[in-house]
Formats: C-alpha cells, structure tokens, sequence
C-alpha cells in the first residue's frame, strides 16, 4: 500500500508540475507564482554589497572592511555574499575577502601583461604589478591556481588557461 501511495503522490507533482500549477524553486516544490522573501531580501542585500565593492574599484578589501562599509547586519552580509556567489558575480578568494568578476579580471590582464613583457611569475614581480601587499597579493595567485588560469611552479607561475578564464570573467 505504501509503495502505491509513493507512486500517486510522485504522479501527481509530476501533473501539477507539467501544468504549472507548481514549480521547483531552489530545490523546493512550491507553488508557480509564489515569491520567498528571504531570496528577494538576500537580493537587495546583494545589490547593496556589490555596490559596496564597485565603490572599491579594483581594491579587494577584508570581510571586517566590508562590514564596517555597507549597512547591513553580519547576517545580512552574509546572505549578501552567498547571494553574488550563487548568481556567479562574486568570488570567494579566502574566508575573508571576496572579489567581483571585473576586478579579478584586473588581476588576470596585469599577469597576462607581466608575462608578454618577460617577467616572471613571482610573487614580487606580481606584487608590483597589482600595487597590492604581500598577502593579497598571495591571495590572488593561490585562487588564480585554484581556478587554473595559473600553476605553481616553484616559486613562480606558469599562465595555464588565459583565454578560457577571462572570457569566463567577462560575462
């Protein structure tokens, strides 16, 4: 009886889904035309952040920089990020700074011209380049690493995939 009751209730979802009488919101069946707030209000909150960050230009400030520049609660902030990241336009670099696609698409082109001028990859060379410290800077690299537009190699990099990340970052 049980298995019957199982096969009924996924029959029905199935034509209530078809018909559009409901919808699959972030994993949940709900009705088609029905709004959660908390992913509108994480929206705004978003929008708040990213123009918090815009603000910054091609600076990457700290997480405790960002709470002290935008008016939102630690929670919202929070809500905020996970918003960017889910739409694509925020990237996490460490647990304690985010950047937006275009400034790190900054970071990618000053690499990009390093390279084509003949210097290496290092960590100081770079450092100069982006006008940042030692940390970010390290930052940048290790991310750079974990999206493989570079390799380490040593105590340099190596451009692994250049093309495919900054059209990836320009959309």
């Amino acid at each position: 009886a049980e298995d019957f009751e199982v096969t009924v209730v996924r029959a029905v979802l199935q034509s209530k889904l078809r018909n559009h009488e409901l919808a699959i919101n972030d994993g949940f069946v709900s009705l088609h035309d029905f709004q959660n707030e908390k992913l509108e209000e994480a929206e705004i909150y978003w929008h708040k952040l990213k123009q918090s960050l815009e603000h910054f230009g091609t600076e990457l400030p700290l997480l405790s920089t960002l709470h002290k520049t935008v008016p939102l609660s630690e929670t919202a902030l929070k809500r905020a990020i996970g918003a960017g990241l889910k739409n694509g336009e925020l990237h996490r670099l460490s647990e304690s700074r985010y950047a937006l696609s275009h400034q790190l698409l900054h970071y990618c082109h000053c690499v990009m011209n390093a390279r084509r001028e003949g210097e290496d990859l290092s960590i100081s060379n770079l450092k100069a380049r982006f006008q940042v410290g030692r940390n970010l800077t390290i930052e940048l690299l290790e991310y750079f690493d974990a999206i493989h537009f570079t390799r380490r190699n040593g105590n340099t990099r190596v451009i692994t995939g250049g093309d495919g990340i900054i059209s990836k970052l320009s959309k």
